[in-house]
């Protein structure tokens, strides 16, 4: 069977058995439409509880009502869907990051007083004070900003013409070989991986490359979100709203 027709019998047999807790991981990937559209309506109305992991974006959108986030060693938890957890995390970041900058102009500001009347007889017990207001703050620690997508561009190919291939003084340098693997997350020793032990999300990633290595007259792309994680499905995006095919 197909890859979607073996995610559809899997999915058939674990929803026959009603578990009382649901654990998907990625149950879009293969489906066409129409059995996504019923999967969907048939987890909104599931009596029990769901946890999904998933980067189909409007599948979230759809699915989602409560989002939990791992970082910086901390467990984070949203209220909404995802798209509503990309606003609340943005806004979170700026409100810990505008706290941080005024803890860190108080700090600079008190050690500045104690800095400048330490040594003067008069003013040392305050200066000695503003240094004791220091030591009591509870340190706000500099947020980190949320993952953007990376952004690459497929360069325009040249225009096809009756020869399909000319191939002279072939030579893949390993500077630039190494710069577009590291741009799609292939780093240090990953770039000597063998295709057979990589993962679907690998492999696709590994397909995307090829698009800057031998740009294509022609993209044909069969399902190429699958398997690829949601910010590497946003810089797909934005790579293929500024591809251009050269014109006459």
């Amino acid at each position: 069977m197909s890859g979607g027709w073996i995610m559809r019998a899997r999915l058939a047999r674990l929803l026959v058995m009603e578990p009382d807790l649901l654990l998907l991981d990625e149950p879009t990937n293969h489906l066409d439409l129409l059995a996504l559209l019923w999967l969907q309506n048939y987890l909104k109305n599931y009596s029990g509880a769901v946890l999904l992991i998933s980067h189909d974006r409007e599948f979230m959108d759809e699915m989602v009502t409560q989002v939990y986030e791992i970082s910086e060693r901390k467990f984070n938890a949203f209220t909404g869907n995802y798209s509503d957890y990309l606003r609340q995390r943005e806004e979170c970041y700026e409100q810990q990051l505008a706290a941080y900058k005024n803890q860190q102009k108080e700090i600079a500001d008190l050690q500045a007083f104690a800095d400048r009347f330490r040594s003067i007889p008069s003013k040392a017990s305050q200066a000695q004070s503003k240094l004791k207001q220091i030591e009591r703050l509870e340190l706000i620690e500099k947020p980190m900003p949320p993952r953007k997508p990376f952004r690459f561009q497929i360069p325009p190919p040249p225009r096809g013409g009756q020869r399909a291939a000319s191939l002279v003084g072939i030579h893949m340098r390993e500077d630039e070989g190494r710069a577009g693997l590291g741009s799609f997350m292939f780093r240090k020793d990953d770039i000597y991986k063998p295709t057979k032990v990589l993962s679907g999300g690998e492999k696709s990633r590994l397909n995307l490359v090829k698009f800057l290595v031998d740009p294509p007259n022609l993209l044909l792309m069969d399902e190429p979100t699958t398997h690829l994680d949601i910010h590497t499905v946003e810089s797909l995006t934005l790579a293929l709203e500024r591809y251009r095919y050269p014109k006459d």
